[in-house]
């Protein structure tokens, strides 16, 4: 049998900055923020013997983990006539550190640091219609679980080990809208193209007496588009509002 506990602290900062000028036509906007996540797992396995439940020690992964996230980032909206155009730049440096208690050879620490630019533009046909372009990056981080070297051999027909060699996957997502707004309510449509690479990919091989070790790479890309559309209505001057969305 096996049992885990985990215990889990955080401490967050955060700060933002926004100053308008040019009679509100412009705005710069500037903030950093600090997440710090302290977890601690105690992971045993026993096994059932004469005298009854035993510990394997050999097989304990004891470990804490440290997780920092600090980040910083600069934006900028201009209104010129219909145009309202928003750019900005945000920089994340992430670092996770694991301290093997059992093993100071599974000890691993991992820093990312990763630029992300966005801009969006919008047109305003009238009141009521507007066009929307948008251009965003983003990252998915890989897991503790993934990038853990300890080798969990709690099914021994299934081995599994993490891989500390992982990066992020990076993500590009181009969207295109519309937006009607009306005194019942309004609709809004999008078509979004996104691609990532590097995606985190777990991959098994299959050895001698069918037993499988899996593991994790950064392996192939994805590519998806596809068209969201979600609107709203209003009943009883406001009080009753119906949402509803599809894509």
């Amino acid at each position: 049998r096996t049992y885990s506990r985990d215990y889990t602290n955080s401490i967050n900062f955060k700060a933002d900055l926004t100053w308008p000028f040019n009679q509100n036509k412009s705005r710069f906007e500037a903030g950093i923020s600090s997440d710090l996540s302290l977890d601690m797992n105690r992971y045993r396995i026993d096994t059932l013997g004469s005298n009854g439940f035993n510990e394997i020690d050999s097989l304990r992964n004891d470990f804490d983990k440290n997780d920092l996230i600090s980040s910083g980032y600069l934006q900028f909206t201009q209104s010129l006539g219909k145009f309202t155009i928003t750019a900005g730049l945000r920089l994340e440096q992430y670092n996770l550190v694991v301290n093997n208690l059992v093993n100071s050879n599974k000890d691993f620490d991992k820093p990312f640091l990763t630029l992300h630019p966005s801009v969006n533009v919008m047109y305003k046909i009238d009141d009521v219609q507007s066009l929307r372009f948008g251009y965003s990056n983003r990252i998915n981080r890989p897991t503790m679980d993934q990038l853990n070297p300890y080798i969990n051999i709690t099914d021994p027909l299934n081995i599994k080990e993490g891989n500390i060699n992982l990066n992020p996957s990076r993500g590009n997502t181009f969207e295109l809208g519309y937006n009607r707004f009306t005194s019942a309510g309004s609709i809004g449509t999008s078509l979004y193209y996104r691609q990532t690479d590097d995606m985190i990919t777990s991959y098994t091989v299959v050895g001698p007496r069918n037993i499988s070790n899996t593991t994790y790479f950064n392996l192939g890309q994805n590519k998806a588009w596809g068209l969201d559309v979600n609107g709203s209505i209003m009943f009883f001057a406001g009080k009753l509002n119906i949402n509803a969305g599809a894509g």
